[in-house]
């Protein structure tokens, strides 16, 4: 009895002895699982983190792009359309795939530091986070058109790079503050296709002599636009009267020769009746065809300094001589 007692005894300690250890190898491995499981989920949001972008493209009304969302990738163009404004604010990257670009048809507003410039360029530049299987080059994006119906654009401390046409403006009502250009195509700035003298890589500033708070010209070719047609009609009729006056002088030219060798005094009177008749026919032609010439001459003259800056007048000659002089502004 003595002896079945204490092996009982044993018995029931090593169950309580496996049972103890087994309870703490479980604690152990579910301790290291819930390890395993946070570190992967960290590993994870870290690389999701390392490769955060933000992808922008299409028609863009209002908006404040930050750098709190950079990269930026522009898959599509960017249009800013009327009446839109867009701003851009300091320390902002956008990326450009091919063949991408902004179209401004309303506001834009670039305001970066010399710290902290705003950058558009390739999605192949090596400043970029994609995995590109070529180097950035000219002609990799397209570049920032400005259109004519453009306002409000104001441009400070930014840099275009590998783009077709850098920045072409539509509008010269702009300004553009410490603007940096490198490896661009065709060309690094246009104001309405003039091309400026803008050198790689050296900061580059734009104002408008009319921008600022000088009233807008008024566009007088839309009120005008009749003045060219009427130009064309009035000059064509006033070139066809002077050639009847010329038919109507060569024909009295040919009477008053046939007045002067006719031979009998009734003949000479008809000749001289007809060559009467011509001269009325020319001088009734002949004025008015001039007339019509000059004022279709007029209103071209008109016309063109309506589109053009250069501007023509014409100034009336009375005295010794009777004319008209041109005047050529350049």
């Amino acid at each position: 009895m003595f002896v079945r007692l204490i092996s009982l005894r044993i018995g029931s300690h090593l169950q309580r002895v496996l049972k103890m250890k087994n309870r703490i190898t479980g604690n152990f491995l579910g301790f290291n699982r819930r390890i395993l499981l946070i570190s992967t989920i960290a590993f994870q949001v870290c690389l999701s983190t390392g490769h955060a972008r933000t992808e922008i493209s299409g028609s863009v009304s209002e908006m404040t792009i930050t750098a709190d969302g950079n990269p930026f990738i522009v898959k599509e163009n960017l249009i800013i359309p009327k009446n839109g404004h867009v701003t851009i604010t300091k320390g902002c990257s956008l990326f450009f795939k091919p063949f991408t670009g902004i179209i401004v048809e309303g506001s834009l507003s670039i305001e970066g530091t010399p710290e902290e410039r705003v950058m558009f360029t390739s999605i192949n530049d090596s400043l970029s986070q994609e995995k590109t299987t070529q180097p950035a080059n000219p002609f990799d994006w397209n570049g920032i058109l400005i259109t004519q119906h453009a306002q409000n654009i104001s441009l400070k401390n930014f840099i275009i790079k590998y783009s077709v046409f850098g920045l072409k403006s539509q509008n010269a009502n702009m300004t553009i503050d410490n603007g940096i250009f490198n490896g661009n195509g065709q060309f690094n700035c246009t104001v309405n296709d003039k091309i400026l003298p803008v050198v790689d890589n050296l900061s580059f500033h734009y104002q408008n002599e009319q921008h600022g708070d000088a009233p807008p010209k008024k566009d007088l070719t839309k009120e005008t636009n009749w003045l060219f047609p009427v130009a064309i009609v009035t000059t064509a009729v006033g070139v066809g009267a002077l050639g009847f006056m010329a038919y109507f002088l060569a024909q009295r030219s040919n009477y008053i020769s046939l007045y002067n060798n006719a031979q009998s005094q009734s003949a000479r009177a008809d000749y001289f009746d007809k060559q009467k008749a011509h001269s009325r026919n020319a001088m009734i032609s002949g004025i008015p065809g001039g007339i019509l010439l000059v004022a279709g001459g007029v209103m071209f003259i008109a016309d063109y300094n309506q589109k053009k800056d250069k501007n023509i007048s014409l100034y009336p000659i009375i005295g010794s001589e009777i004319g008209i002089a041109v005047g050529y502004e350049f």
